[in-house]
């Protein structure tokens, strides 16, 4: 079961045909750059186009689907919609970020009704990166597959339709307005009944780590992502060589008075 936290190393190709899976319904597919192949006198020679098999079922892959959409409406994988400038994959999709121990692998897997993408960024021999993949493998496949799909139509995900109830993240249980609570999917009739009875007290202000320290505990902090710091860095750098203040920069030295 500690497959799915990491505990093992995966390539590209097997991440792909996982989220096959997820965005199909549930059908295992197999991952070939050749599907058929033909001879100048009609005989097939390659065939992979197998009948697909059923892996688990499409309620399954409707409610993880649902899942995944949440990481890039609310979570780390927004930067696919467009960062840096850039453009990105405005259309349905779902996906999931990974950035393993100390940066030194970082992932964006994700699909749309009709294709899937995988974006894999490391070393050979691990070295540590300087980034998550919310910085970087999520903008590279949102840029990737709006490309990919320039000029085609879009649909929406085909499957078990679903409903969805904003619920309390710690109970479970239908939020009370005081609670920190997330949109969740359900399959019809099984969403919870009844509401949190709990009265949340509001959550503390986040604030920014100091820099080159991480906030550890249970204190909230908003981390500062790439594009935004190569943003401010560019901004105060442009402020610098004109000559003018720099926002929450130390403001410079009075000149000394004329000496007697």
């Amino acid at each position: 079961m500690g497959l799915a936290l990491g505990q093992a190393e995966v390539t590209p190709l097997e991440m792909g045909k996982a989220i096959s899976a997820i965005v199909n319904g549930g059908f295992a597919v197999v991952g070939s750059p050749i599907l058929v192949a033909i001879d100048a006198s009609g005989a097939t020679r390659l065939d992979d186009r197998a009948p697909l098999e059923r892996v688990f079922t499409e309620d399954v892959a409707a409610v993880t689907r649902d899942l995944m959409r949440l990481v890039i409406e609310f979570g780390t994988g927004g930067a696919s919609r467009g960062t840096g400038g850039i453009a990105g994959y405005a259309g349905p999709a779902v996906g999931k970020t990974g950035t393993t121990d100390d940066e030194k692998d970082l992932w964006f897997v994700g699909g749309t009704p009709d294709y899937v993408g995988v974006v894999w960024l490391g070393y050979d021999t691990p070295v540590r990166i300087g980034a998550s993949a919310s910085d970087l493998a999520s903008p590279l496949w949102g840029w990737w597959m709006n490309a990919a799909t320039k000029g085609l139509p879009q649909r929406e995900f085909e499957g078990t339709p679903l409903d969805r109830r904003w619920i309390c993240t710690q109970t479970g249980l239908l939020s009370n307005g005081t609670c920190r609570g997330i949109s969740a999917p359900f399959l019809p009739g099984t969403a919870p009944k009844g509401g949190c009875p709990h009265q949340h007290p509001p959550p503390p202000p986040e604030v920014e780590c100091p820099e080159g320290e991480v906030c550890e505990g249970d204190q909230p902090h908003k981390r500062e992502s790439l594009w935004k710091r190569m943003a401010r860095e560019k901004a105060e750098a442009e402020a610098a060589a004109l000559g003018l203040p720099v926002e929450g920069a130390e403001p410079p030295p009075s000149p000394a008075p004329p000496a007697p």
